[in-house]
């Protein structure tokens, strides 16, 4: 009877040793694949060809449990993220956002804990949490002022600068927002990833919209010099048509609260050659000044 007892706890004891190795080994097995499908998506990221066939794959397990807390791990998090952001998905991109902003043990890695942050202040920005938007955003910006990364480079803070600008201009938090969009103006002055004629488009749509905040701060003078500095920078004909009914527009506002009647007509006139009337907003205001009475 002890013989048996014995034989009974020792064949437990194996058995279970026996599962353990087995799930241990399985479990590394698929991290390694994880891993591996990972490596695979950055390299065939760098030639063009549809990375996402292994992103999905890599994501897929990690949705399963299989990863290891580690940067490779919050890296596949953080890019189903933002391709979900680049989608339109903002639904689809928060908890991938979340999950990356758990596994923060990114060392040397730090740049992009805050494109974690200000990516998760999109999306909530854009399915209209604006209390959860702001947190992140200033988490963000408390990252770029508190860590020197070179890998965050002026051109990812002009963008994150303009669109923390623009978040606090839909606010209506208009100090705040000019201080933001004028940082982005200056970070955008320092980068040379673009042509002249890009980056022209950049600092077009940045002065417009500084020039909306000083309207609605009734520095008309100041909205004026910057909707004429957006003009000036709208060069190159086909990328000034997205800007230009918008553009026109905004002279038009400001030249209506001066009371020049004849110039906000003028300026509406020459909105309308290049009004897009699947912009709602857009299309809206025109209507608006169109059927104001002189």
């Amino acid at each position: 009877m002890k013989n048996s007892c014995r034989y009974l706890l020792v064949f437990g004891i194996v058995y279970t040793l026996g599962i353990w190795g087995f799930s241990y080994y399985y479990f590394n097995s698929q991290v390694k694949k994880m891993e591996a499908l990972f490596d695979l998506t950055n390299k065939v990221r760098q030639t063009d060809k549809d990375h996402m066939i292994y992103l999905r794959q890599a994501a897929d397990l990690l949705g399963k449990g299989f990863y290891h807390n580690n940067w490779k791990a919050a890296t596949v998090c953080l890019s189903m993220g933002m391709y979900y952001l680049d989608m339109g998905q903002y639904e689809l991109a928060i908890p991938w956002l979340h999950m990356d902003e758990k596994l923060n043990n990114k060392g040397l890695f730090q740049y992009m804990e805050i494109r974690t942050f200000e990516n998760l202040g999109e999306a909530y920005w854009k399915i209209h949490s604006h209390e959860m938007a702001e947190h992140y955003f200033n988490k963000a910006q408390t990252g770029l002022l508190t860590h020197d990364q070179s890998n965050y480079d002026d051109l990812d803070r002009s963008i994150f600068y303009r669109k923390f600008g623009i978040f606090k201009y839909e606010n209506e938090e208009y100090q705040e927002a000019l201080i933001l969009l004028q940082k982005s103006r200056e970070y955008l002055s320092l980068t040379s990833e673009f042509s002249d004629s890009h980056k022209n488009v950049l600092h077009g749509y940045t002065a417009l919209c500084i020039s909306y905040c000083y309207l609605e701060l009734n520095d008309l003078v100041s909205a004026l010099d910057y909707c004429k500095q957006a003009e000036n920078y709208f060069t190159d004909g086909k990328k000034f048509n997205r800007y230009a009914s918008n553009l026109y527009i905004l002279f038009s506002r400001i030249y209506d609260k001066e009371g020049n009647v004849s110039q906000a007509k003028s300026s509406l006139k020459s909105a309308g050659e290049y009004l897009d009337y699947a912009n709602h907003v857009t299309f809206d205001r025109y209507n608006e000044l169109l059927n104001k009475s002189p």
